[in-house]
């Protein structure tokens, strides 16, 4: 089996809840986990027999979906040979998508990106907001793909997509070296080994800082700041660091152990979860405050299927998302025009979304980003030929305005004499 790029949001699956175990091991002895707040009534409730016995579940889903054939992706190698071309050839497109996420999200936050008297205030129409929220993990990775050419513009671009994510408080900031490297390989620069240990390593460090944020009085950038300050320069703050991964990150174990023994959800509910029509339709406002712990901790969608279903639920969610978004990066890989690494950096950025979704939200929140995933592999494939065609004719008529193109033969025009035969001593 080769490690291809459509199985990347897999294996983010599988790994986070193989490390995630003992980390949840070690934190429920831990006093300061748990202590206050609505997680405590999470964290109660772990067993340890349910929680090797439900990750042992999600690693089986996971290999399942791992090794089923369904087509040859590519690796990192080949999507750095494949994607140098069209990166250079439609650059001028790369920028102006950068452009626009960069308004789009000024348009989203407005003023409230400085300061803010409550968390996640907007100013700007919700579909612009929802739009924004989910094309923003794709700046840091243009800025990856531009660099080769444009540094200063990349390094732009990834400055205000920092400052975006740490003024809204989002955890998507911990990914934000990550997206970027996956950037850099889009745009047909190799990354070291190194590069991504740093990237990883940036995660850890920076979680700490929209977590502590999140919790101020007032939000944005301005009191953030100062916030940050005083976080990175404390004396707990290595601390901080794991007791930030354990109830942030570590709690998808106990969370799932804790929705798989919630006992009043029934398949009507899930099917309406499942439904890709605008929630005023389906009927989720009646449900929706019955499917979460707490108002900020909706369940776990692969806990919500093993609440139906036990074990088998657990293993067919995992097998389903893995197999979905593998034929999704799978179509979106198999593009050959100058649109490929754009449709493929979106749809990677899309699957990464989607598999920490899946392992700390309920599958409404999953499916949402799923969705898009889908609508841009079904989309792409349907404009291919007519992009194919068009890439087809527009380098027909560059080589034939080229002075060496090779044009239809003139009629009456002589033959072109052959090569002179060079004669004489070889030197």
């Amino acid at each position: 089996m080769r490690l291809t790029i459509d199985r990347l949001p897999v294996l983010i699956v599988g790994l986070l809840f193989l490390v995630c175990l003992p980390v949840a091991e070690w934190a429920v002895g831990q006093p300061s986990v748990g202590a206050a707040g609505p997680f405590l009534k999470v964290w109660r409730v772990y067993d340890h027999d349910a929680a090797v016995r439900l990750v042992a579940a999600i690693v089986v889903g996971v290999l399942v979906a791992l090794v089923l054939p369904l087509g040859r992706g590519l690796t990192p190698s080949e999507i750095t040979e494949r994607t140098r071309e069209p990166v250079e050839l439609l650059m001028p497109v790369w920028i102006g998508l950068g452009l626009v996420i960069i308004v789009m999200n000024a348009l989203a936050k407005g003023r409230y990106l400085f300061y803010a008297t409550a968390y996640l205030m907007t100013t700007g129409p919700h579909a612009v907001v929802v739009a924004s929220s989910a094309l923003s993990p794709l700046l840091p990775m243009l800025s990856g793909m531009i660099g080769r050419r444009h540094r200063a513009l990349s390094a732009l671009f990834l400055v205000v997509s920092c400052a975006f994510m740490f003024g809204s408080g989002t955890r998507v900031l911990c990914g934000l070296v990550i997206l970027h490297l996956l950037g850099r390989v889009l745009g047909g620069r190799p990354v070291p080994w190194w590069g991504w240990l740093a990237g990883i390593a940036f995660a850890l460090l920076a979680l700490p800082v929209p977590l502590h944020n999140r919790g101020q009085a007032t939000h944005g950038i301005t009191p953030y700041t100062g916030a940050t300050i005083d976080l990175l320069t404390g004396p707990d703050y290595l601390s901080s660091v794991w007791i930030s991964f354990a109830e942030n990150i570590a709690f998808i174990v106990p969370l799932v152990i804790y929705c798989t023994s919630v006992r009043w959800i029934s398949l009507d509910q899930l099917l309406v979860e499942v439904n890709p029509l605008p929630s005023g339709v389906t009927g989720w406002p009646q449900i929706a405050d019955s499917m979460r712990v707490h108002d900020y901790i909706p369940f776990s969608a692969v806990g919500e299927w093993g609440s139906l279903w036990g074990i088998a639920g657990v293993i067919g969610s995992v097998v389903v998302f893995g197999l979905l978004t593998r034929l999704c990066l799978l179509s979106l890989g198999r593009c050959t025009n100058a649109t490929m690494p754009v449709a493929l950096a979106a749809g990677i950025a899309l699957g990464i979304i989607a598999a920490v979704q899946f392992c700390e939200y309920n599958t409404r929140m999953t499916m949402r980003i799923q969705e898009f995933l889908v609508v841009l592999a079904v989309v792409e494939r349907i404009a291919r030929p007519s992009i194919d065609a068009l890439q087809a004719r527009l380098a027909g008529r560059r080589l034939g305005r080229s002075p060496g193109g090779a044009g239809p033969p003139q009629v009456g025009a002589a033959p072109a004499s052959p090569d002179p035969v060079r004669t004489g001593p070889v030197r």
